[in-house]
């Protein structure tokens, strides 16, 4: 039997990547303990972990981060660059795909970590909305607090995201 196939991008994921970008080898931050233990937990139930990492385009990025990996007790099953066949893909820089969504605005709009989180989840309730979605048919700026509060609920089922607060 196969495993399922689990995909963590690494810096901003893996690795904290506070201090961003130093070098193809020089990883000087601690790792994300949540997703440590998602890694742990996963691997546990028999899933395979993957990091996927542009770092990994030269030997020395595909060595920083297995060293990385090892001094920090993560395991995983593989290191690469190319992304393997998964059913799914952990990483802060991307857009999840859902049909109707603005993609050019997104794009546009997109931000990495905690803010972008909460910009999705504004975006897409706006999406809900205005896209046709809504029985009232009524402007996003015209509708009642609660209205918008009860899209911003949709919007965060739908991105998954349940630990989101709404913007202010």
């Amino acid at each position: 039997m196969s495993k399922k196939t689990v995909i963590f991008d690494f810096d901003g994921v893996i690795h904290s990547y506070v201090s961003g970008w130093k070098g193809m080898n020089v990883i000087p931050d601690a790792p994300n303990p949540d997703v440590v233990e998602a890694i742990r937990v996963l691997r546990t139930e028999g899933y395979k972990v993957v990091v996927v990492s542009t770092r990994c385009i030269l030997p020395t990025g595909i060595a920083a981060i297995v060293k990385y990996l090892d001094e920090h007790g993560i395991v995983v099953d593989l290191v690469t660059a190319h992304k393997p066949p998964a059913i799914v893909t952990i990483d802060d820089r991307a857009i999840q795909f859902i049909p109707g969504l603005d993609i050019v605005s997104a794009v546009k709009n997109f931000k990495v970590g905690r803010e972008r989180r909460i910009l999705d989840v504004e975006l897409l309730a706006k999406e809900l909305n205005e896209g046709g979605r809504s029985p009232e048919g009524i402007e996003w700026n015209r509708l009642s607090e609660n209205a918008r509060e009860s899209w911003r609920r949709k919007a965060r089922y739908l991105l998954g995201r349940y630990d989101i607060t709404a913007k202010n």
